[in-house]
């Protein structure tokens, strides 16, 4: 936030004095509509490969970081803006609520594929024409090792020899997603594994599968798109983190914005 702030003094002034009239607005309304529960942590969760061995559940992955309490189930998006196409910010009980776009649509993909995979409801549909994944001896050895998890995935593979795999179907709820970039995906983030319980490999290929779709710096959205979002990231259990450890959620307090003008 400080970079952009930054980089563009004037223009995000004059955003942020217009968000601040809608922040005073809601607050005279009394909307408590998100409080107090942002870290001051920037950083990162440990190596992800350390926190596969832990064996804590109902998540390996979210144990990385600490728990939010008090987290609404809903959050007035109406009044939204986007900023440099990467962020969006709305008004909060205690100041401007930033969230990272790109972040933001992971957690969500995230949350849906894991609830999908655990399910094992994942419907198949079938790839217009057959991919071809040329893999290396190394990465090879652990599509092979994840070949009957991956199928449980809705991933259809056959071995064609020499390192190289075919892929013929996906699970239907990456929709255009590249099914090879996935898998690719899939195979780098498990490269670092070990033996993680079968709780874990959900968590890590449900992380890996959303990666690849999520929405994208630099890409502008309409206000639907950013309400949508942004209800969506809002009604999960931990919106404040994405699955390895990466803030999705700041707050800039009213204070720092008055200071601004």
């Amino acid at each position: 936030v400080a970079e952009i702030l930054n980089e563009n003094v004037n223009t995000v002034k004059s955003i942020l004095y217009r968000s601040l009239k809608k922040l005073k607005v809601e607050l005279a309304k009394g909307d408590a509509l998100y409080e107090g529960f942002m870290s001051e942590s920037d950083s990162p969760a440990d190596d992800f490969s350390q926190a596969i061995q832990v064996e804590s559940r109902p998540s390996v992955i979210e144990s990385l970081v600490e728990p939010v309490d008090d987290v609404p189930a809903e959050q007035d998006a109406s009044a939204t803006i986007q900023v440099r196409n990467r962020f969006i910010m709305t008004p909060s009980v205690s100041g401007m609520m930033v969230i990272d776009q790109h972040r933001a649509h992971v957690r969500v993909l995230f949350e849906r594929y894991r609830t999908t995979l655990s399910d094992g409801k994942v419907g198949v549909q079938q790839v217009l024409f057959p991919e071809v994944l040329s893999l290396s001896a190394a990465q090879h050895a652990v599509l092979q090792s994840l070949e009957n998890k991956v199928r449980e995935m809705g991933f259809d593979i056959s071995f064609l020899g020499d390192n190289s795999w075919s892929v013929v179907a996906v699970p239907s709820m990456l929709g255009e997603a590249n099914p090879s970039e996935i898998l690719m995906r899939i195979i780098d983030d498990a490269s670092a594994d070990i033996s993680p319980d079968d709780g874990a490999l959900i968590d890590r290929i449900a992380l890996s599968m959303g990666r690849v779709p999520a929405i994208t710096a630099g890409r502008r959205l309409t206000q639907q798109e950013r309400e949508q979002l942004l209800g969506e990231l809002l009604r999960l259990p931990q919106p404040n983190y994405t699955p390895d450890g990466l803030p999705v959620i700041k707050i800039i307090s009213e204070d720092e914005l008055e200071k601004l003008f």
